[in-house]
């Protein structure tokens, strides 16, 4: 300061030499010098400022991309979230049983899932035809959709087909709104069994394409008019700030409202968000936010995957609006380059004028003040460097010019980093506005700081608090500001023990607020100073009308004496706190049993200032105890009047300390010898080892324990038994329960049910006859070698087919309707004889019996078949019934002999007639002929027998032999059924003619074939 004093007064009488005329001007080259200085200096300054502004709108516009990728990131980060969690809801609904078996309750567990989802949001619940079943909400235009088919939608048959969580692309729903579906299908157990599962439906969650906007996407702004876009995998727009854009394909609908922009920039960043990409860019637009033009935009743009597919989350902003603030800055930074330029002319002018007259007589001047300057300064920063306390000096600019050591370890920086820099660095980011706005007050409308606290933050990120004051130093004429001097006092211990205490008192009001146990506080006669939260609550009364009054009135008057002689001991300086039981009335009005802690408190002289009593509710526990000894009476009688013996054991040394009467009718000696011995003594030698085992195990292991064991009688029989043991507590002490019950007769029962199944065993793999077991849907699940061999098969060939695959077609259906009625108990049993095809394609004949096995609840377990080979005895019956109708067919022909040789006999003496005969007749006729040609000459309208002449003439010779020829057959056939049935032995063999049998069974049946 003194240095500028001088400074001023050195000037001042320069100034008057000149103006009286006694300087001289400067030398030419020291004014040419200071001209090309100043020059340069300008053009460098120049420079320097248009490439900082091409720098800095360069750097200002990636940092504001940066800014909205940050946006976009947050945006897809929340879509992202909401939908994993509405799938998550939507799976775990899927396995609720309303709705997988569609009840009414689903609705209200619809409606809870309602709850949660964003407005204007709709659940459905399709059955497995598609068919719309439940809706939620219901109450508008919805509840009309019920009974609606929606089989034919993409969303419920891929669900249907993948079956898994999957979402749609945009559809309109039944009124035209825009929205996307996510479905889950829904799965119920397959009640055919085996483990499957059968498609139930889906479930189904629809989204408004506006409510997604106005929850993630509108709230969304960048600068000053940007806006944020959401796009799906397919191109489509999901929400945008022009309405019309919504649902429309983002590569057309630019082209449609502007066809005279190239859009290729932005389709190119399109298809890299499509396939998930993630970055920023620009492009040029025709309009925004209703402002038509060629329009740069910058986009940040960020993936944002939601189920199987890939959205994208989009931020685009003007680049005009950064242009904008840039030019402003650097409108500032060219009113600052103007400034600079014009001081250094008019300081290269001004040093021109003054380096002549101001050299001489400053150099003696300077080199005097300097000498003193430097002394003063040394004291001053020696002074300040070595203070306890933090102290820093700052320009008029508020750079810094003094860092003292106390503030080098209070911010972790050293003087050579700080020097020439502002304060900023050293403000916590949430408090350095304020801070910097109150250190400028300071310096510029001279509002001193005074004990005003601040943090400042190390540079290893913690903070220290100090108490800060500021003085500033003016020049001579106290106008001009010189310096500002700010220094403090490390005050962080302070505030944190400060902060410790209010901690701590709060944790206490919260723990003594928060606690369930009653707590009070209360003079020597027994006034109230302080309750907590759960006295109020317990006596029905506020605070305020608890505080002041006798808490007496709330115990019993027969046990308010018993009270007050416990607190008396308190007085004894032993008896550090005091614990009683007694009764109080609550604020219902009901007695209830409280246990009360409490200590008597002492001023620093020893006089009973209060008291300080904490107390629980111990009805329950009360109740319990009085239930804990009729509990004991019934384990009592339940003890003494048990079937099964019970022997009760200490837990550590197995001693048996109490036994029923059961056990000493079991074990066969008395209860008082079997109380006292060790529990190994009644099990025999040979198991007593693996006893003590599975006794330790017991005493060990929580719960219960089921065992089979043999005990020994007092005369050494053996009586196995089955051991329920497990650790209980009698009055306060755990000891080893066992139950033991006699399981004889079970034993023998099993014996004999394992003699069955072995005998079992034995027919059915060792047996003649093939036996299958078939479940219920008469697939064979166990077979036999016999059946196997049978078949042809093998044994896991068997097993992969049904009866029905072994079974002759011509049967299949008979044996179906017979096996229905045999499950539905219309019949016991079926038998039948059937055919079944071999593995190689041979046909056999078996006899086979069906059955049902039932459970205890008579429901069919399985199908018992036993099948019988009876191939050969069928072949052995059709051979017999092949001889048998031979025999009856040769008995048959016998008497057929027997019979024409009778009509033969009747036959041939008429015939003979006829054949003797009729040579006779054509003897006569020819003798009569020419008689009765001479009277048709006479009479020839005469008739014989109602023939004429010339008829008998042509056709009577023909009559005649046709008679002799039929005589002739019917004697030959005669003799043909008297050849044919002819009785002969097998040995009697001739020759015979072919042609002649074929024409003579011809004609035998020449009469049947016509």
């Amino acid at each position: 300061m003194l240095m500028n004093r001088r400074s001023c007064m050195a000037y001042h009488a320069k100034k008057a030499d000149t103006d009286n005329g006694r300087s001289g001007r400067p030398a030419w080259w020291i004014q040419i010098a200071i001209v090309g200085i100043t020059v340069i200096a300008v053009g460098i300054i120049t420079f320097l400022g248009i490439k900082t502004y091409e720098t800095t709108r360069h750097t200002a516009l990636e940092q504001f991309n940066q800014h909205q990728l940050t946006l976009a990131h947050s945006a897809a980060a929340g879509i992202e979230t909401y939908f994993n969690e509405v799938k998550a809801s939507l799976v775990s609904a899927t396995r609720v049983t309303s709705i997988k078996n569609m009840t009414d309750d689903s609705l209200e567990h619809m409606q809870t899932m309602y709850l949660g989802f964003i407005p204007r949001t709709s659940i459905r619940r399709l059955d497995e035809k598609g068919v719309l079943r439940y809706i939620y909400p219901s109450d508008d235009w919805r509840g009309n959709l019920l009974g609606r088919d929606y089989s034919g939608e993409a969303y419920f048959q891929n669900t249907q087909e993948k079956g898994l969580v999957g979402l749609s692309g945009i559809t309109t729903n039944e009124i035209g709104e825009k929205r996307i579906r996510m479905s889950a299908p829904v799965y119920v157990p397959d009640t055919q069994g085996g483990g499957k599962k059968k498609f139930a439906g889906i479930l189904v969650v629809s989204f408004d394409l506006k409510a997604i906007a106005d929850i993630f996407i509108s709230p969304i702004t960048s600068g000053e008019t940007g806006y944020a876009w959401l796009m799906d995998q397919n191109g489509y727009f999901l929400a945008h700030n022009v309405d019309t854009f919504i649902g429309q394909d983002a590569f057309h609908i630019r082209q449609e409202y502007d066809p005279e922009l190239s859009y290729e920039s932005i389709n190119e960043i399109q298809k890299e968000v499509m396939v998930g990409g993630e970055g920023v860019g620009r492009y040029l637009s025709g309009w925004h936010r209703g402002k038509k033009g060629r329009i740069e935009k910058l986009i940040a743009y960020s993936p944002i995957r939601v189920i199987d597919q890939i959205w994208s989350a989009a931020v685009v902003a003007p680049v005009n609006e950064v242009d904008k603030i840039i030019r402003e800055a650097g409108m500032q930074a060219l009113n600052t380059f103007t400034f600079i330029i014009l001081f250094l002319i008019l300081a290269g002018i001004f040093s021109s004028l003054s380096v002549y007259r101001w050299s001489g007589l400053l150099r003696s001047e300077v080199q005097k003040r300097t000498k003193e300057l430097r002394e003063t300064t040394d004291y001053l920063n020696n002074l300040i460097r070595c203070a306890n306390a933090p102290v820093v000096a700052l320009d008029e600019q508020g750079r810094v010019t003094i860092f003292n050591d106390a503030f080098e370890r209070m911010s972790g920086r050293t003087a050579e980093q700080m020097l020439g820099c502002p304060l900023d660095i050293l403000f916590p980011d949430t408090l350095r506005a304020q801070a910097l706005k109150r250190l400028e007050h300071a310096q510029s409308k001279g509002r001193d700081l005074y004990a005003e606290e601040g943090a400042i933050r190390h540079r290893e990120g913690t903070l220290y608090v100090g108490m800060w004051n500021s003085a500033n130093i003016y020049s001579d004429i106290g106008t001009e500001l010189l310096a500002t001097i700010v220094h403090g006092e490390d005050v962080t211990e302070r505030r944190k023990a400060e902060e410790a205490l209010r901690e701590s008192e709060e944790r206490y009001r919260t723990v003594v607020e928060n606690q369930a146990e009653l707590i009070c506080r209360y003079t020597p006669n027994w006034q109230l100073t302080f309750v907590n939260e759960a006295y109020c609550r317990f006596s029905g009364k506020t605070r305020g009308e608890l505080l002041g009054k006798s808490f007496m009135p709330f115990i019993p008057e027969g046990q308010r004496k018993g009270v007050e002689q416990f607190h008396e001991k308190l007085m004894d300086p032993q008896n550090q706190e005091v614990m009683h039981e007694h009764q109080v009335i609550s604020g219902q009005g009901k007695l209830r049993w409280q246990q009360w802690v409490n200590r008597a408190i002492f001023d620093d002289q020893g006089t009973l200032v209060e008291y300080q009593s904490v107390g629980r509710d111990i009805t329950e526990l009360r109740e319990a105890e009085e239930a804990l000894q009729g509990s004991e009476e019934q384990y009592r009688v339940l003890f003494e009047g048990s079937p099964d013996a019970i022997i009760i054991g200490d837990i550590d040394t197995g001693i048996m300390i109490a036994a029923n009467p059961s056990a000493s009718q079991l074990l066969m000696m008395p209860r008082d010898e079997i109380v006292g011995m060790d529990h190994l003594q009644i099990y025999p030698e040979y198991l007593r080892e693996k006893v003590q085992a599975g006794f330790n195990r017991s005493t060990h292991e929580s719960g219960k324990h089921v065992v089979e064991r043999i005990v020994l009688r007092r005369d050494g029989t053996e009586v196995p038994v089955e051991i329920l043991s497990q650790t209980i507590t009698l009055r306060g002490k755990d000891v080893i329960q066992g139950i033991f019950r006699d399981i004889s007769g079970r034993k023998k029962a099993e014996e004999k049910l394992r003699e069955n199944e072995e005998r079992f065993r034995k027919i059915f793999e060792g047996g003649a006859l093939g036996m299958a077991f078939l479940n219920l849907e008469y697939k064979f699940e166990r077979v036999n070698a016999t059946l196997c061999a049978m078949l042809g098969y093998e044994e896991t060939e068997l097993t992969e087919l049904t009866f029905v695959d072994i079974t002759h077609p011509d049967t299949v259906d008979q044996d179906l309707q017979k096996m229905a009625q045999l499950l539905q108990d219309q019949i016991p049993y079926y038998k039948t004889k059937k055919r079944y095809i071999r593995k190689d394609g041979a046909v056999i004949w078996g006899s086979v019996t069906d059955s049902i096995v039932y459970d205890e609840n008579k429901r069919p377990l399985y199908v018992i078949a036993m099948i019988a080979d009876i191939t050969d005895r069928k072949s052995a019956e059709e051979a017999k019934e092949h001889l048998e109708a031979q025999l009856l067919h040769a008995q048959k022909m016998e008497a057929l002999g027997t019979l024409v040789a009778g009509v033969a006999h009747e036959i041939n003496n008429p015939v003979n007639k006829i054949l003797f005969d009729v040579p006779l007749l054509q003897k006569v006729w020819t003798d009569v002929m020419p008689v009765l040609a001479e009277q048709e000459k006479t009479d020839p309208t005469r008739k014989y027998g109602g023939l004429t002449y010339d008829f008998l003439r042509e056709n009577l010779p023909q009559l005649i032999s046709d008679m002799e020829l039929a005589a002739n057959r019917v004697a030959k056939t005669v003799n043909n059924l008297k050849s044919f049935t002819k009785q002969s032995s097998i040995t009697d063999k001739s020759a015979m003619e072919i042609n002649t049998a074929v024409q003579n069974a011809l004609r035998l049946i020449g009469t049947t074939l016509q």
